[in-house]
C-alpha cells in the first residue's frame, strides 16, 4: 500500500495546536506528505441569535464585538503557532501538487470549523485531531465527530506529546472483525510499516469473523509479521484493558475502529473509543 499523502491538520488558536502540528512534523519525517494547516475562523454573527429576540441593538454590538476580539486573537495564536513551528520542521511551504518531499500549506477559512474540516477532510489521506482538553473540551469534541463521521476518513488523534513515540514503537490493533476496524488497520498500514513490532488485542466477539488469523494474514501480505492476539473482554472493562495493553508493550500507536458498537450496546458496555478519547495518552489511528 502506499505512502500517507495529503494530511489535514486543524488548528484552532487553542491548547491542541502543539500537538497537531507535532504530529504532523512526525509524518512529513516518515514519508513525503502534503499537510494542509487549517484555520476556521467562525462568524461572529453567530453568537447573537442566542441572546433572544429581546435583545437591544447596543448590547447585540456588544457581543458581537467581543466574539470579534476573541476570533481575532485565536486566529492570531493559531497562525503564530505556525509560522514557529513551520521555522523549526524544515518543511517546505509549498500547494503545488508533484513536488517532492513533504510540503506544507497554511489555509484560513471562515466559518464553523466542524463544517471546514468535514468539507476539507473528505480527500485527505488522515486527519489529525487534537485530543480535546479542559479549555476546548466542547469544540475539539464538535471537530473530532466531524472528522471521523462526516469525512469518513481515518483519524489520527494527537494528546500532547504522543507524537514523538510514533516512529520505531510498538504498535497495537484493536481487532473485533468490525469493518471499522478492517478499515482502520487498512489505512494504517503505512504507518504499521514502520513499527518496531505490531501486535493484536482481539476482543471476545462471538462473531467468527473476530478471529484474528485472517488478520494476521492480511498483514503478513503486506509485510508486516503480527503477534498475538492478546485476548480482551466484551464489557466495560475492554478500553480500559486496551490502554493498559497499550501501555505494557510500550506501544506508540494505537490502532482502533472506532464506534463499532451500536448505541444501544454502547449504552450497556460503554464506548471503547469514548474511553480513549477520554483517557488515552499515545496517538490513536481511529476509522468510523
Amino acid at each position: 500500500m502506499s505512502d500517507l499523502r495529503v494530511v489535514l491538520a486543524p488548528v484552532s488558536g487553542l491548547g491542541g495546536d502543539a500537538a497537531v502540528l507535532e504530529a504532523a512534523q512526525v509524518l512529513a519525517q516518515m514519508m513525503p506528505v502534503h499537510i494542509e494547516v487549517l484555520h476556521a475562523r467562525p462568524d461572529a454573527r453567530e453568537a447573537v441569535p442566542f441572546m433572544g429576540e429581546g435583545a437591544s441593538g447596543a448590547l447585540v454590538e456588544q457581543v458581537m464585538a467581543v466574539a470579534q476580539r476573541d476570533i481575532g486573537t485565536r486566529a492570531a495564536r493559531a497562525k503564530s503557532a505556525f509560522d514557529v513551528w513551520l521555522k523549526s520542521s524544515g518543511i517546505a511551504l509549498d500547494a503545488t501538487p508533484g513536488v517532492k518531499g513533504a510540503t506544507v500549506a497554511w489555509r484560513e477559512e471562515t466559518g464553523p470549523e466542524d463544517e471546514w474540516v468535514a468539507r476539507r477532510g473528505r480527500l485527505a489521506d488522515v486527519i489529525i485531531a487534537a485530543k480535546p482538553g479542559a479549555e476546548d473540551a466542547v469544540s475539539a469534541s464538535i471537530t473530532f465527530e466531524a472528522a471521523l463521521l462526516d469525512t469518513k476518513r481515518p483519524v489520527l488523534l494527537a494528546p500532547p506529546g504522543a507524537a514523538a513515540r510514533l516512529v520505531g514503537t510498538p504498535a497495537l490493533l484493536a481487532w473485533n472483525g468490525s469493518s471499522e476496524a478492517a478499515r482502520a488497520i487498512a489505512a494504517a498500514i503505512p504507518l504499521l510499516a514502520k513499527s518496531s513490532k505490531v501486535v493484536i488485542f482481539a476482543a471476545a466477539e462471538k462473531d467468527p469473523a473476530a478471529d484474528s488469523s485472517h488478520l494476521k494474514d492480511y498483514l503478513a501480505w503486506h509485510g508486516i509479521t503480527a503477534e498475538g492476539p492478546v485476548a480482551g473482554r466484551d464489557d466495560a472493562t475492554t478500553g480500559a484493558k486496551l490502554l493498559e495493553t497499550a501501555g505494557q508493550i510500550g506501544a506508540g500507536l494505537l490502532v482502533l475502529g472506532a464506534y463499532t458498537r451500536s448505541r444501544m450496546r454502547q449504552l450497556i458496555y460503554g464506548s471503547v473509543t469514548r474511553h480513549v478519547l477520554n483517557n488515552g495518552t499515545l496517538c490513536t489511528f481511529m476509522a468510523h
